[in-house]
């Protein structure tokens, strides 16, 4: 009997060759996944004068299990003085820091401050964004 090769059949004395191993997180194939949080500290504010508070937080970063450099992007922080219009307060592009209101309060004011936290990772081509609200109520302190 005459044994011809055949085109296009695989050897099948041969080994399977082995799978390749499976790409890690630093290789590209985990998403970036960023917690960003932010806290705000506003205490009660008497009459007659500006309403202050402390913003800080803190941002981090993974890509599957491993850590990845977090950035703060920026925090905007924004009021409403008795439920009118949110007015932009400020802006900054890093945490922690105080400041106050830029508004003189009157007997009976309630005022809001909403502050959100933008901030990014970068991993070789991949980025992942995160972002945080916080929201604090007070009401003007009568002498």
């Amino acid at each position: 009997m005459l044994l011809l090769p055949v085109a296009g059949c695989a050897d099948t004395t041969a080994p399977a060759p082995a799978p390749a191993p499976a790409p890690t997180p630093s290789e590209g194939t985990a998403a970036i996944v960023v917690t960003a949080q932010i806290n705000v500290a506003m205490g009660n504010t008497p009459v007659g004068q500006q309403p202050s508070y402390v913003v800080t937080g803190q941002v981090s970063a993974l890509s599957g299990t491993e850590p990845v450099p977090a950035r703060v992007d920026s925090v905007v922080i924004r009021f409403r003085l008795n439920g009118g219009a949110l007015i932009l307060a400020r802006r900054s592009l890093s945490i922690p820091f105080d400041d106050e209101l830029p508004v003189t309060l009157a007997s009976g004011d309630e005022y809001e401050l909403i502050a959100d936290m933008f901030a990014s990772a970068t991993l070789g081509a991949r980025t992942g964004v995160g972002t945080n609200r916080w929201t604090v109520s007070r009401r003007a302190l009568d002498p």
